[in-house]
């Protein structure tokens, strides 16, 4: 063919009615491709914003929780030097081990001579109440021997008294019959002697009668030594609860001085080491019950009305990013964390900022084979797609 034919032959093409060449069809499959595409990726996109808006919905993220347990600080009550550090960090120790031992030598001895201190109460106690009973026995045989005296004396006065009536009624007798020389001047002189003695014997048995009546009130004050000796018992048994008080609070001293595990626990971190000086209420040793632990989370104030408890709770531990726990909401705070700040946020000049405020929360938590340790990194789902 000849050239100027074949150009021809290009120069002709063939049109469509509208006057406008039709496409080629790898051109229209290319475009019929991307119209494909851009409606499945516009779906794909629809879908997984569908899935994101239903998910906010339904759940609640929180991606800045932590684990928490029972960290306990253990310190000191007393000072002293420590003698014994039995742990080290990561041991595991049982409720009632020992932990340190604080040097006790002189509480011991303090504790000793309260000891003695108080038997020499006792034997001082019993000493007195010896005393006293004997005083008791002896003085309740001596008021009735001076008793029994009084009354023999009291009886010779009345005696005397008879006699000496007699006497001098005889001597009346004698007086108006020696007037008349019946009666002897001598019988006249034996009566008149006779009255005087009777009178002398009389005053003599008054004598003794006060002489047995001051005996009985002697008796008598004898025996309140008793009462002085009762008070005595009675000023040493309250010595005794004193210096007794004084040795339990030694021993509690001593007892505080042997520092216990106060539960089954691991030792987080030890502060001291033996042959050290510590002071009163300084801190020994951390550690926690590996068997206890929760998570704590801060919550939005907007997702509060979501929140009930008992509500299911996703775990994901960043440590364990294969494994999957379950927890529960377990305690809804009743105030937001900026109420914690150590410096508060005032607004004496008027201008405000509006920010979103976060409430704690707890989430239960089983441990699994001890692998949640307080601290680590958690992230929580919390279902509220039921409430």
């Amino acid at each position: 063919m000849a050239p100027d034919d074949a150009a021809g032959l290009r120069g002709h093409e063939t049109t469509d009615d509208s006057g406008v060449a039709p496409q080629p069809r790898s051109h229209r499959g290319r475009r019929y491709a991307r119209y494909v595409v851009a409606v499945a990726v516009i779906g794909a996109l629809a879908f997984m914003g569908a899935d994101w808006v239903i998910g906010q919905i339904n759940y609640v993220h929180i991606v800045d929780a932590r684990i928490d347990g029972d960290v306990k600080t253990i310190s000191t009550r007393l000072s002293g030097f420590v003698t014994e550090l039995t742990v080290s960090e990561g041991d595991r120790v049982k409720r009632g081990d020992l932990l340190v031992r604080i040097d006790d030598r002189e509480a011991r001895l303090q504790l000793d001579e309260l000891d003695y201190a108080a038997e020499g109460i006792d034997a001082q106690n019993a000493q007195t109440k010896a005393r006293l009973e004997l005083l008791d026995r002896t003085t309740v045989s001596l008021i009735a021997e001076r008793r029994s005296d009084l009354n023999a004396a009291r009886a010779e006065v009345a005696v005397r008294e008879s006699r000496l009536k007699l006497a001098r009624d005889d001597f009346a007798r004698a007086e108006s019959l020696k007037d008349r020389g019946v009666v002897s001047t001598q019988s006249w002189q034996t009566l008149q002697t006779a009255v005087e003695t009777a009178r002398q014997e009389l005053a003599k048995a008054r004598a003794e009668v006060e002489t047995a009546d001051a005996a009985l009130v002697s008796a008598k004050t004898a025996r309140g030594e008793i009462e002085v000796l009762r008070h005595d018992l009675v000023r040493l048994d309250a010595l005794l609860r004193s210096t007794m008080v004084q040795r339990e609070r030694k021993q509690i001293e001593i007892d505080d001085m042997r520092i216990v595990s106060p539960a089954d626990a691991i030792v987080d971190k030890t502060f001291v080491s033996a042959n050290e000086f510590v002071q009163a209420s300084q801190r020994l040793l951390l550690l926690h019950d590996p068997g206890r632990v929760w998570i704590e989370a801060n919550v939005k104030e907007t997702r509060l009305r979501d929140l009930r408890l008992g509500q299911a709770v996703k775990i994901a531990v960043d440590a364990y990013p294969d494994h999957e726990f379950a927890g529960t909401l377990e305690r809804i705070g009743d105030v937001t964390t900026s109420q914690f700040a150590l410096l508060p946020a005032p607004n004496p000049s008027g201008n405000f900022t509006k920010v979103t405020q976060r409430v704690p929360i707890r989430v239960a938590v089983d441990q699994t084979e001890g692998l949640l340790r307080p601290g680590m990194m958690v992230e929580l789902v919390i279902d509220v797609g039921g409430r």
